[in-house]
């Protein structure tokens, strides 16, 4: 019981949050940046999901599920965003700082160094499927620690992505530790957690696109 309420706050507050992000930044005129945080996020509902569906039907966890396909999805779309989407909308003389990019590489380098440990821990078979649910984090950790220290623009705009940065590195760390937390009581609050930082993400993209189209 304790295992379906908890699963079920957390869905909850995702899911609401990931409508309220349709509703409020899908609209005319924001930058496809915002609106693929908000995907994003649509991506790890889908991933609670099927945690409800567990929790309910009693289905095993099997090593791949619709579950791992979300928050594969949402770590790409992170990913894809920061990449690609932010350049597009900052412009590349803003995200330019070479300073940024050189001590932006310790994120990639500390996560690369815990899914190491990680993957020691588990068999061959377990291994690949957590390789390729780590990469895509891993790559992305560097886009948004980049971002994060970069000197603020002359608009101002960066600074509700900053928010966004950080709010996602904190969703990664989390991701992390799962690996190595065994209580299962502490799993639940984790992932209560997590969704209530994905809430929190969609609130930063929503003032984010606001000031974007205040400042055009």
């Amino acid at each position: 019981m304790s295992i379906l309420l908890f699963e079920s706050i957390a869905f909850g507050i995702s899911i609401i949050a990931f409508l309220y992000g349709v509703i409020k930044v899908f609209i005319p005129n924001v930058p496809i940046y915002y609106k693929m945080i908000i995907s994003a996020v649509g991506c790890y509902v889908l991933e609670e999901l099927w945690v409800i569906v567990n929790a309910l039907c009693g289905v095993e966890n099997d090593t791949f599920s619709i579950r791992l396909i979300g928050i594969i999805g949402c770590y790409c779309t992170f990913l894809t965003a920061n990449s690609r989407a932010l350049t597009n909308l900052l412009g590349k003389d803003v995200l330019n700082n070479r300073k940024s990019k050189y001590l932006a590489l310790i994120a990639p380098a500390a996560i690369f160094a815990l899914s190491f440990a990680a993957i020691l821990k588990v068999d061959k078979s377990k291994a690949v499927i957590m390789i390729l649910v780590f990469l895509p984090l891993i790559v992305d950790s560097y886009y948004e620690l980049k971002c994060l220290l970069t000197p603020m623009d002359d608009k101002g705009l960066l600074k509700q992505i900053k928010i966004i940065n950080a709010l996602v590195l904190i969703e990664y760390a989390i991701s992390m530790s799962y690996t190595f937390v065994q209580e299962l009581n502490v799993l639940l609050v984790m992932d209560v957690i997590s969704a209530i930082g994905m809430a929190l993400i969609v609130l930063a993209s929503r003032k984010g696109a606001i000031k974007w189209k205040i400042s055009i």
